[in-house]
C-alpha cells in the first residue's frame, strides 16, 4: 500500500511540475514561501504588514490575519529553451504553488501552510547514432529525463504583541528525484537500452521569525534551519546482473540555513514600496558549494475599498528580483532576472478577493552557459476569510398579535 502511494504522488508530482533548461545539473526552480500578492511584486513584500499576508515564510505574518484566512493558487504557462548552436524547443508547466490556512485566537495565531519549494524537471528526446569498432552504425532514439521536487510543510505558531511580534514553525520536507534514460534502436534484433535512478528523501526542520509594524514602516526578519535530507536510492536497469538493486543511503540533499530580512514603505495612504532578501549559505552543505543571494523589490496601489470608480478600486503592483543560482553550467554561473505585474479583483463578500499575477522570467546565457531560457507563468489565487463560521441574522420572527373581535 505504502509503494502505491509513493508511485501516486510521484505521477501528480510528474504533471504539477515546474520546469528548466538547467534540471539535469540541479534545482532551478526555487521558490521563497510567497504568496500571490508577493508573486505581482517581483516576490517582494513577505514581510508586509500592511495587508492580509498569506506568505507565512516568516511565520509572524500570521499576526496580520484577525480573522480565520486561507489562500491558495494554482500557475501555469510556458518556457522557451535555447542552446549555444541556436536550437530551440518549448514546454509547458502547470503546479500548484501553495495553500495556507490561519485561525487567530486573541493574540495567538496557528497556521499550516503547504508550498513548491524547489524543482528541476525537463523530458528530452532526439535521434543519434552509434559507431562500432567495425564502422558499422547503429541508429537508435534517445530520451533522456529527470523529475525533481521538493515540497515543504509548515505548522505554524505566531505571538501578536506590543513590542514585537514572533513566531516559529515546524518545517517538514519531502521530494523526490527521478532520472530516466533510454536507447530505442532501430535494429529490432538489438536489446533496447534503459535505466531509471530514483530517490526519495525527507526530514524535519524549523523557522523563526520576528516583525515590527511602525506608522508607515514594516519590518521582518527570519531564519530557517540547514535539514539533512535522506532516505533511499533505487536503480533499476532492464538488463541482468542489474535488474533491481535497491540502497539505503544517509544522505541526498540538503537545504541549506536561509536568512530573510524585508521591509515595506507606505506612502501617499494607498501606495507601499516593498523589498526583501534572501541569503542561502550552501557553503555549508554537500549539495553545492557558494552561497546565493535573492533580491527582490516592487511598488504597490492598495486604495481603499468602496471609493472612487470600480477601476480606481482595483490593487495593482508591480515588480523585479535577482538571484544567482547554486550550481555552475560550463564553470559560469547562472543568473536568473524576473520581472512581474499583479492585481487583486475584490469579490462581493468583505475580505475576499482574486489575485492575478503574470511572470517573465530569463535565466542562463548563451555565451556564457551555452543554453538559455525564457519563461511566462500565469498565476490565478483566491483569498477568502471566516470560512468556518456563519453570517448572523439581523431579523428575527416575530409574533403578529390578532386582533380581538
Amino acid at each position: 500500500m505504502k509503494n502505491k502511494l509513493i508511485t501516486i504522488f510521484l505521477l501528480i508530482s510528474a504533471i504539477l511540475s515546474a520546469n528548466s533548461i538547467f534540471s539535469f545539473d540541479g534545482m532551478p526552480n526555487r521558490k521563497y514561501g510567497n504568496d500571490l500578492y508577493s508573486t505581482g511584486l517581483g516576490d517582494a513584500g513577505i514581510n508586509d504588514l500592511f495587508r492580509i499576508n498569506t506568505s507565512y515564510e516568516n511565520p509572524s505574518m500570521m499576526v496580520s490575519a484577525n480573522n480565520v484566512v486561507y489562500s491558495t493558487a494554482i500557475s501555469f504557462g510556458y518556457q522557451d529553451y535555447e542552446d549555444a548552436d541556436g536550437k530551440t524547443f518549448r514546454a509547458d508547466g502547470f503546479y500548484l504553488p501553495y495553500f495556507t490556512a490561519a485561525v487567530p485566537i486573541i493574540n495567538h495565531r496557528i497556521g499550516i501552510k503547504y508550498s513548491l519549494m524547489a524543482s528541476g524537471n525537463l523530458d528530452t528526446y532526439g535521434e543519434s547514432s552509434l559507431i562500432l569498432e567495425d564502422e558499422t552504425k547503429l541508429e537508435y532514439e534517445e530520451k533522456n529525463s529527470i523529475i525533481s521536487n521538493i515540497y515543504k510543510i509548515d505548522f505554524a505558531y505566531a505571538f501578536k504583541n506590543k513590542f514585537v511580534n514572533v513566531g516559529v514553525s515546524g518545517n517538514y520536507y519531502i521530494g523526490h528525484r527521478i532520472h530516466y534514460w533510454g536507447a530505442d534502436f532501430e535494429d529490432a534484433t538489438l536489446i533496447d537500452s534503459k535505466y531509471e535512478k530514483k530517490e526519495l528523501f525527507k526530514n524535519p526542520g524549523f523557522t523563526i521569525g520576528l516583525s515590527k509594524r511602525l506608522a508607515r514602516f514594516s519590518l521582518g526578519l527570519s531564519y530557517s534551519s540547514a535539514v539533512h535530507l535522506d532516505g533511499k536510492s533505487t536503480f533499476v536497469y532492464n538488463h541482468v546482473p542489474y535488474e533491481d538493486i535497491l540502497d539505503e543511503v544517509d544522505y541526498l540533499f540538503e537545504v541549506p540555513a536561509k536568512l530573510t530580512g524585508g521591509m515595506a514603505l507606505k506612502f501617499a495612504e494607498s501606495y507601499k514600496i516593498s523589498a526583501d532578501v534572501h541569503y542561502e549559505l550552501w557553503e555549508d552543505t554537500k549539495t553545492y558549494d557558494k552561497n546565493t543571494f535573492k533580491l527582490s523589490a516592487g511598488i504597490s496601489y492598495d486604495p481603499l475599498s468602496g471609493y472612487g470608480k470600480w477601476y480606481e478600486s482595483i490593487p495593482l503592483r508591480v515588480g523585479v528580483s535577482y538571484r544567482e543560482l547554486p550550481f555552475e553550467v560550463n564553470n559560469e554561473a547562472i543568473n536568473e532576472l524576473k520581472a512581474s505585474f499583479g492585481l487583486s479583483l475584490p469579490l462581493e463578500s468583505p475580505n475576499k478577493k482574486i489575485d492575478l499575477a503574470v511572470e517573465y522570467i530569463t535565466r542562463g546565457d548563451n555565451e556564457l552557459n551555452g543554453l538559455s531560457e525564457n519563461s511566462i507563468m500565469f498565476s490565478v489565487g483566491i483569498t477568502g476569510f471566516d470560512i468556518f463560521s456563519k453570517r448572523y441574522k439581523k431579523i428575527e420572527e416575530k409574533d403578529i398579535p390578532k386582533a380581538d373581535f
